[in-house]
């Protein structure tokens, strides 16, 4: 490029060439700053381990099509939740009576139209803890994820009728099928209501007041249906993404053989029963030597708690089989075995003993070697609610989920006994670890670190915890870790005017809970090991934010534009 200067040809300065190039950039700064360029790609920065764990962690969905069927089979099986909770699900099994509270019915509709299914899962999956007089065990080690899935859709449609699924597929005929399509696999751009992950994190309130209320911008709204319709359609939009959906409605304690069917004879109950089992090594190449001590106690709950009522110890001969004849045959009582197999204490999952079950009681159950490698331990899930309760005070509170993706349990630092560490931000306050959901055992510890000592088995382990930021103005958070973090969630409150703006974050679909509607940001990428959670919680509207940016760009860009012509006019002068 050449300019004509006192009619004579002249080669522009390097500056000037600099500077036709300079503003075409500054012009494509321009139109990215209004949008026109497009988001920025978010590149991930770590892989995830190719490690094969012996028993794979849950990935928080169902992998394949819920079946009612199978989740029947387990909910009404010899040794499966009916014994506590009634083949009817009314909470009136045989051992219910041994509990001091009452159990809930699953066939009241108060008690699950308000509930996700991602909420029971988590209760079938973990048990109750042990913070209540009532035991729920966790059922994590005796069936697999989606088992788990099956058992918990079965549940979870105990307090739908057949009557209202046949009402409920009329309206959809009618009202949905046109754009959902008729089998609920969606037509066009919407989402298919036929995969069984769907919908397990929305509670059927929040699908009622979807139907009552429309969507945002006005459109779904289906008030002028009866709240019958609206009931039943929502039920039926949930049948969308389960198999064997005629099991709704039958009655199993009502249930009467076919006229081909042998009946089974009651097996009177014994005083005594012979508790067995095999201990399994759960490690690649591992092998169980004789003599291992394995511990059998029978647990009752009381009012104040859990009792241990017996303990008796046996050792395994060397096939890893243990026997123990004589046992007092405690109905409704939890049966458990476990050893401490490696150094480290290592239990079987806790069985309760039904009437009918016959004189043996299996407690066959998997240990591991220990190991002081941490590569397979990784944060699975991490969830991190926000709620302002000053203009200069938030409640942060956490859930974090630790997988273990190893065969080996992870006993940490031998010199330290520390397995787990979450730092917290350095000027958290007011820390607490809830006791309800804490599985690691967690303490704090110096410099507001929370750790734990208790080694981690292959499978998950969680922890629950909540702390106080001051703050001024916008809200910044900068949390370490010492691990990878695969999934990272922050919710902020909805139609309070907060906002999480950052391009390594995306906004999610509002989460309706109970007391309070959150608007949920996901975290694009992986976090690696010794990297930072950090986002700022900023206040107005993104749209106001992305103005305000836009017009400080906008200004700067006008005038280093007005400078760099001001500069070759100049420069064309001499």
């Amino acid at each position: 490029m050449h300019f004509v200067l006192h009619h004579t040809r002249r080669a522009l300065p390097c500056c000037v060439r600099y500077l036709s190039v300079l503003i075409p950039l500054l012009a494509l700064l321009i139109m990215t700053s209004c949008g026109l360029a497009g988001e920025p790609a978010i590149v991930r920065t770590a892989v995830l381990p190719t490690i094969t764990p012996t028993v794979p962690p849950d990935v928080g969905r169902p992998t394949e099509r819920i079946s009612l069927a199978r989740g029947a089979e387990i909910f009404t099986g010899g040794q499966g939740c009916q014994t506590c909770h009634g083949l009817s699900g009314e909470g009136d099994g045989p051992v219910a009576q041994n509990f001091s509270c009452p159990l809930v019915s699953f066939r009241d509709a108060e008690t699950n139209q308000s509930k996700a299914m991602t909420a029971w899962f988590a209760f079938v999956t973990n048990g109750n803890n042990g913070t209540t007089a009532c035991l729920m065990p966790p059922w994590k080690n005796r069936f697999n994820e989606q088992d788990r899935w099956n058992v918990t859709s079965y549940v979870y449609s105990m307090h739908y009728t057949p009557a209202m699924i046949a009402q409920g597929k009329q309206v959809w005929s009618a009202q949905c099928s046109s754009c959902h399509g008729e089998d609920g696999a969606g037509l066009g751009k919407l989402p298919s209501l036929a995969d069984s992950a769907a919908l397990i994190s929305r509670s059927d309130t929040q699908i009622f007041r979807l139907l009552t209320d429309g969507m945002e911008d006005g459109s779904h709204k289906f008030d002028s249906l009866s709240e019958t319709d609206r009931r039943a359609v929502t039920a039926y939009t949930r049948t969308l993404g389960w198999d064997n959906a005629e099991v709704i409605g039958v009655n199993f304690a009502q249930a009467t053989p076919t006229p081909n069917a042998t009946a089974t004879p009651s097996i009177p109950d014994t005083d005594t029963i012979t508790v067995q089992g095999k201990l399994s090594n759960g490690t690649a190449e591992g092998k169980i030597p004789a003599g291992v001590t394995v511990t059998v106690r029978i647990i009752e709950s009381t009012a104040s708690g859990f009792n241990v009522v017996l303990t008796k110890e046996v050792t395994t001969d060397a096939q890893g089989a243990f026997s123990l004849a004589d046992i007092p045959r405690r109905n409704g009582l939890v049966y458990i075995a476990a050893s401490n197999y490696a150094g480290v204490l290592q239990t079987g999952a806790p069985t309760p003993l039904q009437s009918g079950s016959g004189p043996t009681l299996d407690l066959s159950f998997s240990v591991y070697e220990t190991t002081t490698d941490n590569s397979a331990l990784r944060i699975d899930r991490q969830r991190m609610f926000i709620d302002f309760i000053s203009p200069t005070v938030a409640l942060i509170q956490q859930g974090i989920v630790f997988v273990n993706t190893g065969d080996k349990v992870y006993v940490g630092d031998p010199a330290s006994r520390i397995v787990l560490e979450v730092p917290l931000p350095t000027d958290a306050t007011n820390i607490t670890v809830s006791q309800d959901a804490n599985d690691g055992q967690f303490q704090i510890g110096n410099g507001g670190v929370l750790q734990s000592s208790v080694p981690i088995s292959p499978g998950t382990s969680s922890v629950q915890f909540s702390y106080q930021l001051n703050f001024q103005g916008n809200l910044t958070i900068t949390q370490p870790t010492r691990y990878e973090v695969a999934d990272f969630v922050a919710y902020v409150p909805s139609g309070g005017g907060s906002f999480i703006a950052d391009p390594g974050y995306v906004r999610g679909d509002t989460l309706q809970l109970t007391q309070a509607t959150y608007d949920p940001y996901g975290l694009r990428q992986l976090i690696g090991k010794g990297g930072n959670i950090s986002f700022t919680v900023r206040f107005g509207t993104p749209d106001s934010e992305r103005r305000g940016l836009f017009t400080g760009i906008l200004v700067v860009s006008v005038l280093l534009i007005l400078g760099m012509a001001a500069a070759i006019w100049r420069i064309s002068r001499k």
